[in-house]
């Protein structure tokens, strides 16, 4: 079975650096916790890409353990690429996962 591979959007960066100065401020010790969290679902991702079903056509989002946030994503079955469009607070508005979705290459 053909691997896929794994694009991180350069927006997500910017989502990984806030959610981390957040915890930086209110628990500081859930950091290390928090990157493992992100790193596992993203794992569940890469090995089970249509384990979530489509929020909207051609995107998708996975939940991470024990924090609440959402790995918003794509798949390209053509291209067996997976683009990571965003990872927001479950309490966010979907509104700019689906924005950068749409900018973003399928």
């Amino acid at each position: 079975m053909e691997l896929w591979s794994i694009r991180i959007d350069p927006a997500v960066w910017d989502d990984l650096k806030e959610i981390e100065a957040y915890y930086r401020r209110v628990a500081p010790e859930q950091i290390a916790v928090w990157r493992q969290k992100y790193e596992e679902t993203v794992m569940i991702i890469h090995q089970w890409p249509y384990l979530n079903e489509e929020d909207r056509p051609h995107i998708r989002h996975c939940k991470t353990a024990v924090f609440p946030y959402n790995i918003f994503y794509t798949t390209n079955e053509s291209a067996r690429l997976i683009t990571i469009t965003a990872v927001l607070h479950q309490r966010r508005a979907p509104a700019l996962a689906i924005a950068r979705t749409h900018g973003s290459s399928r």
